[in-house]
Protein backbone atom coordinates (compact mmCIF):
# COMPACT_ATOMS: atom_id res chain seq x y z
CA UNK A 1 0.00 0.00 0.00
CA UNK A 2 2.63 2.13 0.78
CA UNK A 3 4.51 1.79 -2.28
CA UNK A 4 1.18 2.53 -4.22
CA UNK A 5 0.67 5.78 -2.24
CA UNK A 6 3.87 6.62 -3.28
CA UNK A 7 3.69 5.82 -7.20
CA UNK A 8 0.35 7.88 -7.11
CA UNK A 9 2.43 11.02 -5.50
CA UNK A 10 5.57 10.91 -7.65
CA UNK A 11 2.91 10.17 -10.63
CA UNK A 12 0.71 13.36 -9.40
CA UNK A 13 3.87 15.57 -9.08
CA UNK A 14 5.30 14.59 -12.84
CA UNK A 15 1.77 15.36 -14.54
CA UNK A 16 1.30 18.70 -16.27
CA UNK A 17 -1.03 21.15 -15.06
CA UNK A 18 -2.84 21.04 -18.27
CA UNK A 19 -3.67 17.60 -18.08
CA UNK A 20 -5.24 17.93 -14.56
CA UNK A 21 -7.53 20.75 -15.23
CA UNK A 22 -8.65 19.35 -18.21
CA UNK A 23 -11.72 21.98 -19.74
CA UNK A 24 -15.14 20.60 -18.96
CA UNK A 25 -16.55 18.56 -22.14
CA UNK A 26 -19.93 20.59 -23.16
CA UNK A 27 -21.92 20.52 -26.45
CA UNK A 28 -22.77 23.33 -28.17
CA UNK A 29 -26.46 23.05 -27.51
CA UNK A 30 -25.40 22.73 -23.55
CA UNK A 31 -23.55 26.23 -23.66
CA UNK A 32 -26.22 27.94 -25.76
CA UNK A 33 -28.94 27.45 -23.23
CA UNK A 34 -26.70 27.49 -20.15
CA UNK A 35 -24.95 30.33 -21.26
CA UNK A 36 -21.83 29.57 -18.47
CA UNK A 37 -19.37 27.92 -20.59
CA UNK A 38 -15.73 29.07 -19.79
CA UNK A 39 -13.39 30.43 -22.98
CA UNK A 40 -11.67 26.78 -22.20
CA UNK A 41 -14.74 25.08 -23.31
CA UNK A 42 -15.22 26.95 -26.57
CA UNK A 43 -11.49 26.26 -27.22
CA UNK A 44 -11.79 22.64 -26.62
CA UNK A 45 -14.26 22.59 -28.90
CA UNK A 46 -14.46 22.46 -32.89
CA UNK A 47 -15.22 25.34 -35.27
CA UNK A 48 -17.98 23.14 -36.84
CA UNK A 49 -19.28 22.78 -33.03
CA UNK A 50 -18.45 26.89 -32.65
CA UNK A 51 -20.79 27.27 -35.83
CA UNK A 52 -23.54 25.73 -34.31
CA UNK A 53 -23.01 27.22 -30.53
CA UNK A 54 -23.14 30.36 -32.52
CA UNK A 55 -26.68 29.57 -34.48
CA UNK A 56 -28.15 28.31 -31.11
CA UNK A 57 -26.84 31.22 -29.18
CA UNK A 58 -28.65 33.42 -31.44
CA UNK A 59 -31.77 31.64 -30.66
CA UNK A 60 -31.30 32.04 -27.42
CA UNK A 61 -30.91 35.77 -27.60
CA UNK A 62 -33.71 35.80 -29.24
CA UNK A 63 -35.28 36.10 -26.28
CA UNK A 64 -34.16 39.27 -25.41
CA UNK A 65 -34.78 40.36 -29.05
CA UNK A 66 -37.05 38.26 -30.99
CA UNK A 67 -35.55 37.07 -34.05
CA UNK A 68 -32.35 38.05 -32.95
CA UNK A 69 -29.77 37.27 -36.10
CA UNK A 70 -26.96 39.72 -35.51
CA UNK A 71 -24.31 37.41 -34.63
CA UNK A 72 -24.21 36.34 -37.99
CA UNK A 73 -20.78 37.99 -38.75
CA UNK A 74 -18.99 36.51 -36.26
CA UNK A 75 -20.31 32.89 -37.56
CA UNK A 76 -18.63 33.94 -41.05
CA UNK A 77 -15.31 34.63 -39.61
CA UNK A 78 -15.45 31.27 -37.59
CA UNK A 79 -16.75 29.21 -41.01
CA UNK A 80 -13.41 30.66 -42.58
CA UNK A 81 -11.50 29.09 -39.78
CA UNK A 82 -12.96 26.19 -39.84
CA UNK A 83 -12.87 25.47 -43.92
CA UNK A 84 -9.36 26.87 -43.21
CA UNK A 85 -8.16 24.26 -40.19
CA UNK A 86 -7.44 27.25 -38.30
CA UNK A 87 -7.75 27.09 -34.72
CA UNK A 88 -6.40 24.25 -33.64
CA UNK A 89 -7.03 24.42 -29.41
CA UNK A 90 -4.52 26.64 -27.39
CA UNK A 91 -3.32 28.15 -30.39
CA UNK A 92 -3.65 31.92 -31.15
CA UNK A 93 -6.84 31.77 -33.60
CA UNK A 94 -8.42 29.74 -31.10
CA UNK A 95 -7.74 31.42 -27.84
CA UNK A 96 -9.09 34.70 -29.49
CA UNK A 97 -12.57 32.92 -31.07
CA UNK A 98 -12.81 31.14 -28.07
CA UNK A 99 -12.83 34.33 -25.67
CA UNK A 100 -15.00 36.62 -28.37
CA UNK A 101 -17.58 33.61 -27.87
CA UNK A 102 -17.19 33.74 -24.23
CA UNK A 103 -18.18 37.35 -24.30
CA UNK A 104 -21.56 37.18 -26.21
CA UNK A 105 -22.64 34.47 -24.38
CA UNK A 106 -22.15 36.03 -21.18
CA UNK A 107 -22.74 39.63 -22.49
CA UNK A 108 -26.42 37.36 -23.47
CA UNK A 109 -26.61 35.76 -19.92
CA UNK A 110 -26.32 39.18 -18.26
CA UNK A 111 -29.31 41.04 -20.01
CA UNK A 112 -31.47 37.52 -19.10
CA UNK A 113 -30.82 38.21 -15.50
CA UNK A 114 -28.80 34.89 -15.24
CA UNK A 115 -26.24 34.51 -12.29
CA UNK A 116 -22.33 34.26 -12.78
CA UNK A 117 -21.27 37.78 -13.69
CA UNK A 118 -19.28 38.58 -16.44
CA UNK A 119 -16.29 36.04 -16.08
CA UNK A 120 -14.05 39.11 -16.11
CA UNK A 121 -14.33 39.71 -19.71
CA UNK A 122 -15.04 42.83 -20.53
CA UNK A 123 -16.87 42.32 -23.93
CA UNK A 124 -19.88 40.62 -21.61
CA UNK A 125 -20.55 44.13 -20.19
CA UNK A 126 -20.17 45.81 -23.72
CA UNK A 127 -22.52 43.02 -25.92
CA UNK A 128 -24.74 43.40 -22.62
CA UNK A 129 -25.13 47.40 -23.45
CA UNK A 130 -25.46 46.69 -26.82
CA UNK A 131 -28.11 43.89 -26.68
CA UNK A 132 -30.22 46.28 -23.82
CA UNK A 133 -30.04 49.07 -26.30
CA UNK A 134 -31.30 46.74 -29.21
CA UNK A 135 -34.09 45.56 -27.18
CA UNK A 136 -34.80 49.51 -25.80
CA UNK A 137 -35.13 50.45 -29.63
CA UNK A 138 -32.43 52.72 -29.16
CA UNK A 139 -30.53 51.38 -32.39
CA UNK A 140 -32.73 52.76 -34.95
CA UNK A 141 -30.21 53.78 -37.54
CA UNK A 142 -27.28 51.65 -39.44
CA UNK A 143 -25.00 54.00 -37.58
CA UNK A 144 -25.91 53.98 -34.21
CA UNK A 145 -26.56 50.12 -34.22
CA UNK A 146 -23.03 49.47 -36.08
CA UNK A 147 -21.25 51.42 -33.68
CA UNK A 148 -22.71 50.07 -30.90
CA UNK A 149 -21.96 46.17 -32.28
CA UNK A 150 -18.50 47.02 -33.20
CA UNK A 151 -17.94 48.54 -29.60
CA UNK A 152 -18.94 44.95 -28.11
CA UNK A 153 -17.15 42.71 -29.87
CA UNK A 154 -13.91 45.35 -29.96
CA UNK A 155 -13.79 45.21 -26.14
CA UNK A 156 -13.87 41.53 -26.73
CA UNK A 157 -11.25 40.62 -28.87
CA UNK A 158 -9.19 43.24 -27.12
CA UNK A 159 -9.58 41.23 -23.87
CA UNK A 160 -9.17 38.17 -26.44
CA UNK A 161 -5.53 39.08 -27.40
CA UNK A 162 -4.73 39.60 -24.18
CA UNK A 163 -5.72 36.09 -22.66
CA UNK A 164 -4.26 34.55 -25.52
CA UNK A 165 -0.42 36.09 -25.09
CA UNK A 166 -1.04 35.39 -21.64
CA UNK A 167 -1.77 31.71 -22.08
CA UNK A 168 1.43 31.30 -24.32
CA UNK A 169 -0.28 31.74 -27.66
CA UNK A 170 1.40 35.01 -28.97
CA UNK A 171 0.55 36.17 -32.50
CA UNK A 172 2.70 35.73 -35.28
CA UNK A 173 3.81 38.33 -37.17
CA UNK A 174 0.75 37.67 -39.87
CA UNK A 175 -1.58 36.92 -37.68
CA UNK A 176 -1.01 40.90 -35.99
CA UNK A 177 -1.60 42.15 -39.19
CA UNK A 178 -4.83 40.11 -39.49
CA UNK A 179 -5.80 41.49 -36.17
CA UNK A 180 -5.18 45.28 -37.32
CA UNK A 181 -7.31 44.70 -40.33
CA UNK A 182 -10.33 43.34 -38.46
CA UNK A 183 -9.51 46.42 -36.04
CA UNK A 184 -9.66 48.70 -38.66
CA UNK A 185 -13.39 47.00 -40.10
CA UNK A 186 -14.76 47.65 -36.48
CA UNK A 187 -13.38 51.27 -36.25
CA UNK A 188 -14.77 52.04 -39.68
CA UNK A 189 -18.30 50.79 -37.94
CA UNK A 190 -17.75 53.20 -35.20
CA UNK A 191 -17.34 56.26 -37.33
CA UNK A 192 -19.14 55.40 -39.95
CA UNK A 193 -20.29 59.32 -40.89
CA UNK A 194 -16.59 59.80 -41.56
CA UNK A 195 -15.81 56.17 -43.67
CA UNK A 196 -18.90 57.34 -45.56
CA UNK A 197 -18.23 60.69 -46.72
CA UNK A 198 -14.92 59.55 -47.49
CA UNK A 199 -16.25 56.46 -49.86
CA UNK A 200 -18.86 59.34 -51.58
CA UNK A 201 -15.51 61.99 -52.55
CA UNK A 202 -13.74 59.00 -53.73
CA UNK A 203 -13.38 59.09 -57.72
CA UNK A 204 -13.23 55.88 -58.72
CA UNK A 205 -14.08 55.35 -62.57
CA UNK A 206 -16.92 53.67 -63.37
CA UNK A 207 -18.46 53.38 -59.45
CA UNK A 208 -21.07 55.59 -58.78
CA UNK A 209 -21.24 56.65 -55.09
CA UNK A 210 -24.33 54.76 -54.62
CA UNK A 211 -22.32 51.85 -55.51
CA UNK A 212 -19.49 52.06 -52.86
CA UNK A 213 -21.93 53.19 -50.13
CA UNK A 214 -23.44 50.25 -51.14
CA UNK A 215 -21.28 47.49 -51.40
CA UNK A 216 -20.06 49.18 -47.90
CA UNK A 217 -23.11 48.58 -46.51
CA UNK A 218 -22.99 44.66 -47.40
CA UNK A 219 -19.63 44.40 -46.57
CA UNK A 220 -20.51 45.48 -42.97
CA UNK A 221 -23.95 44.17 -42.74
CA UNK A 222 -23.55 41.58 -39.33
CA UNK A 223 -26.44 39.78 -40.34
CA UNK A 224 -24.91 38.10 -43.25
CA UNK A 225 -22.21 35.80 -42.54
CA UNK A 226 -21.04 35.48 -46.16
CA UNK A 227 -19.43 39.17 -46.90
CA UNK A 228 -17.46 38.07 -43.26
CA UNK A 229 -16.72 34.92 -44.32
CA UNK A 230 -15.25 36.28 -47.61
CA UNK A 231 -13.68 39.30 -46.29
CA UNK A 232 -12.11 37.19 -43.35
CA UNK A 233 -10.83 35.19 -45.90
CA UNK A 234 -9.15 38.24 -48.17
CA UNK A 235 -7.58 39.59 -45.00
CA UNK A 236 -5.79 36.08 -43.97
CA UNK A 237 -4.34 36.10 -47.85
CA UNK A 238 -3.27 39.59 -46.82
CA UNK A 239 -2.08 39.28 -43.74
CA UNK A 240 0.25 36.53 -45.19
CA UNK A 241 1.51 38.88 -48.06
CA UNK A 242 0.18 36.28 -50.21
CA UNK A 243 -0.73 38.43 -53.76
CA UNK A 244 -1.84 35.39 -55.51
CA UNK A 245 -4.59 34.55 -53.38
CA UNK A 246 -5.36 38.19 -52.52
CA UNK A 247 -6.42 38.33 -55.60
CA UNK A 248 -8.48 35.44 -56.06
CA UNK A 249 -10.21 36.40 -52.73
CA UNK A 250 -10.85 39.78 -53.78
CA UNK A 251 -12.80 38.10 -56.70
CA UNK A 252 -14.97 35.62 -55.02
CA UNK A 253 -15.89 38.64 -52.62
CA UNK A 254 -17.08 40.83 -55.26
CA UNK A 255 -18.65 38.16 -56.57
CA UNK A 256 -20.69 37.31 -53.89
CA UNK A 257 -21.95 41.44 -53.64
CA UNK A 258 -22.77 40.77 -57.08
CA UNK A 259 -24.74 37.72 -56.42
CA UNK A 260 -26.38 39.43 -52.98
CA UNK A 261 -27.44 42.24 -55.48
CA UNK A 262 -28.89 39.85 -57.75
CA UNK A 263 -30.76 38.14 -55.22
CA UNK A 264 -31.94 41.45 -53.68
CA UNK A 265 -31.91 44.49 -55.76
CA UNK A 266 -34.17 46.38 -53.74
CA UNK A 267 -32.40 45.97 -50.50
CA UNK A 268 -28.60 47.98 -51.55
CA UNK A 269 -27.79 49.80 -49.25
CA UNK A 270 -30.28 50.04 -46.98
CA UNK A 271 -30.40 46.45 -45.51
CA UNK A 272 -29.89 45.98 -42.17
CA UNK A 273 -31.05 49.50 -41.41
CA UNK A 274 -33.35 49.82 -38.44
CA UNK A 275 -35.55 52.58 -39.33
CA UNK A 276 -37.67 54.61 -37.29
CA UNK A 277 -41.05 53.14 -36.93
CA UNK A 278 -39.61 49.32 -37.10
CA UNK A 279 -39.51 47.21 -34.38
CA UNK A 280 -35.59 46.69 -34.67
CA UNK A 281 -36.36 42.94 -33.66
CA UNK A 282 -38.39 41.95 -36.49
CA UNK A 283 -36.03 43.49 -38.82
Amino acid sequence: MAVMLGVAVFTSVLTPASAVAEPQVRTPAECAAALDCRWQVFDAMSMSGRMEFLSQVQATAGRVVPGFDRFQAIRGVTWFFRDERLGARGNWVSVVNAVGLEALERGTALVLGLSGGDYDNPGSRTWAEYLRALRAGELDSRSAHDAAWSRGEQAAIDHAAVVAVSHGAPPTAAEQRFLANSNLVRWAMRNEPTVLDALVGLNVAGVSPTQRLSFYHWLTNVRDEVPWRKSAELSWRISHLDLLGSAVSFSDLFAAYLASLAGNPETQPQLPDVTAGQDAATR
